[in-house]
């Protein structure tokens, strides 16, 4: 790896980068400031406008990459809540193409979407759960795939999908990391075509087992920080 990487290597650090990225990520949200993105006149111009859409792992770099990119890009991420502060989990596929419409006009113009969907998909259900954690097929998944790429290419002037990052090692589920690797490999077959671009987060932490927050799909200060540094300066080039 050949950029330059700034780490935040404790706790207090990490916890103040947070709160800065999340104040950057969310002053123009729904509900947020005095503007909403429908008739703020800074994503109209030329500053170019990011969108984040993605489950719990693009929930922990995006924060990352919007402070690093602060004055350069406006950068969003989904909005669950009535104040547009607290972050929309896309889930799995199914409930990404259900709402894909609503959160892409929530912004009159986006010129980069980094996308990822997959985590979900690859889980087995949770009874307690059921409508969230759906064992999706792999007919399902590609079906899925190609509808929400559609949407946004419509929509964004460059869609970037992350390939489903891998478990930790120490995880015993030996089936759902299969599932993860096999539905990577239909998104690299689908997606393409279709004018998305492949970004193989898969690959690019598969050998970084520290990356991890533990015995945990998602990522701690150091992943987090790995993955914004390679989307920001390897992928976008700022």
């Amino acid at each position: 790896m050949n950029f330059k990487l700034t780490l935040y290597n404790n706790t207090t650090t990490i916890r103040r980068v947070m709160a800065h990225a999340l104040l950057a990520v969310t002053t123009l949200l729904p509900g947020c400031g005095e503007t909403s993105p429908a008739s703020s006149s800074a994503l109209m111009g030329p500053t170019p406008v990011i969108f984040s859409i993605g489950d719990s792992v693009t929930q922990g770099w995006t924060p990352f990459a919007a402070v690093k990119t602060e004055g350069k890009v406006i950068w969003h991420r989904l909005s669950g809540s009535a104040d547009g502060t607290w972050p929309e989990n896309a889930r799995n596929t199914h409930y990404t193409l259900s709402n894909v419409k609503q959160w892409l006009g929530y912004y009159p113009r986006i010129d980069v979407l980094f996308w990822n969907n997959g985590v979900w998909d690859a889980s087995k259900p949770n009874p307690n759960e059921p409508a969230d954690h759906y064992e999706m097929t792999d007919d399902e998944y590609r079906s899925n795939l190609v509808e929400i790429a559609k949407a946004m290419t419509q929509k964004a002037r460059k869609v970037y999908f992350l390939t489903t990052t891998p478990l930790d090692p120490s995880d015993i589920n030996e089936e759902r990391p299969a599932r993860e690797r096999g539905f990577n490999k239909i998104a690299k077959e689908v997606l393409p075509p279709l004018g998305v671009e492949i970004i193989d987060l898969h690959a690019f932490v598969l050998k970084h087992p520290d990356w991890h927050a533990g015995n945990d799909l998602h990522f701690n200060g150091y992943g987090n920080e790995y993955i914004s540094e390679y989307l920001v300066h390897e992928v976008l080039k700022l």
